[in-house]
């Protein structure tokens, strides 16, 4: 969630390692490099990091109940469309295409009009397209 840009990744997951944030008995950095750098390489998640783009990682947001909301990525092109995607490392569950929709029906409510959803499985190099 650190990653801004596909320019950054390298430096990020290194700094990662040596915070101590990701422990490399559960995955190597070489690993976790090779396994960024496969997702970047992807020409759908490719554009989600590109330069060109407006990136909020982690951004909170109030929904009109006052509950506060943090969807992982927020992506909005040069042309005002944005994509919401949500991190997952684990197995599928119905409850993370509810949270996906709700990131898109607060941001519809905060005045996006053009507003997509994914889920990507970092695991499984899979990409759930919510609608």
């Amino acid at each position: 969630q650190e990653i801004r840009t596909a320019d950054d990744a390298t430096d990020v997951i290194h700094a990662l390692y040596l915070r101590g944030i990701i422990d490399p008995t559960i995955i190597s950095e070489e690993e976790m490099q090779q396994t960024i750098a496969h997702l970047l390489d992807d020409p759908q998640i490719r554009p989600w990091f590109g330069q060109e783009m407006r990136i909020l990682n982690e951004q909170p947001i109030t929904d009109n109940t006052g509950k506060l909301q943090r969807p992982d990525r927020i992506v909005i092109d040069p042309l005002g469309r944005v994509s919401v995607i949500d991190y997952k490392t684990g197995r599928s569950h119905s409850s993370y295409r509810t949270q996906v929709l709700e990131y898109m029906d607060l941001l519809r409510q905060i005045g996006f009009k053009d507003v997509a959803g994914y889920i990507l499985f970092i695991k499984d190099h899979r990409i759930v397209n919510v609608k």
